[in-house]
């Protein structure tokens, strides 16, 4: 009985990804795929995914974003995540990629998707500076403890040259420590949003962890 409802809680997903995949090739989109990465330090490419996840981000932002806002997604990929934020009342919804190709393939998804005024900038999250115009930043655990360690860094700093209530936003939060570390708080932990309903606690039983923080 067990192995057939650990089957079960599968479907959904399952299904979602095969649904996903029909859209984006309809639509002419890519967010699919597992791409390796192109520079040492940096973690593979897997577009965020997963119903449970956005209705934990969606519950998270709904209360908390205005027009005064601007989020970047560190490690956009293809782009998934800056479509999905471009929904909210950001004024500003960028992203940073160091792989050309997958800079590329982000701004061609913006364009079929009709999205102005989101940029993909190219970079390198251990060297770029250029944040002090963002209060929240999305990361989906794109690099490892070297680079980790400085774009922490570059946080810290851009609160002291322009102090501001800075939220991260980390999904798969491997390198966590880091995190605390250097002063962020946990605000909280948006797998909170599911665990009281007991129709997604039963569906999704491995819930993403998503942590927000604050500084």
């Amino acid at each position: 009985m067990g192995e057939l409802f650990t089957k079960l809680r599968r479907i959904p997903g399952m299904l979602l990804r095969g649904v996903n995949i029909c859209y984006e090739k309809a639509r002419g989109l890519d967010f699919s795929g597992i791409i390796q990465p192109e520079m040492e330090g940096h973690c593979a490419y897997e577009a965020s995914r997963g119903m449970a996840a956005y209705i934990m981000l969606r519950a998270y932002l709904c209360s908390r974003v205005s027009n005064n806002d601007a989020i970047i997604d560190i490690g956009c990929g293809k782009g998934r995540m800056i479509c999905f934020f471009a929904k909210f009342a950001f004024k500003k919804t960028d992203g940073l990629e160091y792989s050309p190709e997958l800079a590329g393939i982000a701004e061609r998804n913006l364009r079929r998707l009709g999205i102005n005024g989101a940029e993909v900038i190219r970079g390198d999250a251990s060297e770029f500076e250029d944040i002090d115009g963002y209060n929240y930043f999305y990361m989906f655990n794109p690099f490892g403890e070297a680079i980790m360690k400085q774009f922490v860094l570059h946080l810290k700093e851009s609160i002291s040259r322009t102090p501001r209530k800075i939220r991260v936003i980390y999904r798969n939060p491997v390198l966590h420590p880091y995190l605390l570390y250097e002063g962020f708080k946990v605000e909280e932990d948006l797998r909170r949003t599911l665990k009281a309903n007991k129709i997604y606690n039963f569906l999704w039983r491995n819930m993403p962890t998503i942590i927000a923080y604050t500084h």
